[in-house]
């Protein structure tokens, strides 16, 4: 078991998301040691000087294998704008209907209880029904101080709201979070193991690779 190997075991292939991160990780796995062994047939060859060697890796490097260890990179590099995306929508508090107005007023009547309250008993009412959908949407779809609430109370609440609601749903946020960032560890990995093969410093190497980078993930 490699480097490669070791990282890649910490992918979970259970959900798909994970299968196609593994997927996609083994694949730039894969292009890393096919080019760590043309780079050794090419360190090989006698007819060759030392700066022939490092000529032709190079070569291959820049003609072919940086171009596809980064579009085999493509589905996991898309998986961190996914991922990102479902971490806002995760804090996300559903905005309300402001058509309807018998659900408007009774939003108003609980901000209006909150707000009746003293302070602690302000947000030990919310902490304790902090399950409380109709609550939730009340207090944090408007302005804080219409409940009562500083900005930092608030904040508070909503936290507390957004992990005790979506409890299952963070879970599973996280374990693929821990999925992608082994993927991404091993892009960082081929990337460093070409990139020391072919002996060019890192500045080097990211004037070849980003170019290459952005026309994969966004041309």
């Amino acid at each position: 078991m490699d480097k490669f190997d070791n990282v890649l075991s910490r992918i979970s292939k259970t959900t798909s998301a994970g299968a196609s991160l593994h997927s996609a990780a083994t694949s730039v796995a894969t292009i890393a040691r096919t080019f760590s062994e043309r780079a050794s047939e090419i360190r090989r060859r006698t007819d060759l000087s030392a700066e022939g060697h490092r000529l032709g890796i190079q070569g291959q490097a820049k003609g072919d294998f940086i171009r596809r260890m980064l579009e085999a990179a493509k589905p996991i590099h898309q998986a961190r704008r996914t991922i990102e995306s479902q971490r806002s929508a995760l804090h996300e508090i559903r905005v309300p209907d402001r058509k309807d107005v018998v659900a408007a007023l009774e939003r108003q009547e609980l901000r209006a209880l909150v707000r009746s309250m003293d302070v602690g008993a302000r947000m030990t009412f919310l902490m304790e029904n902090i399950s409380n959908d109709g609550l939730a949407e009340a207090v944090l779809t408007a302005n804080p101080i219409l409940s009562g609430l500083n900005d930092r109370s608030a904040a508070e609440y909503r936290d507390r709201y957004v992990l005790t609601s979506r409890a299952a749903n963070l879970d599973a946020f996280e374990d693929a979070s821990a999925d992608l960032e082994a993927a991404e560890a091993i892009v960082q990995l081929a990337r460093q193991d070409i990139r020391d093969e072919s002996k060019f410093d890192w500045a080097e190497f990211e004037i070849i690779a980003a170019p290459i980078e952005i026309a994969v993930n966004h041309g």
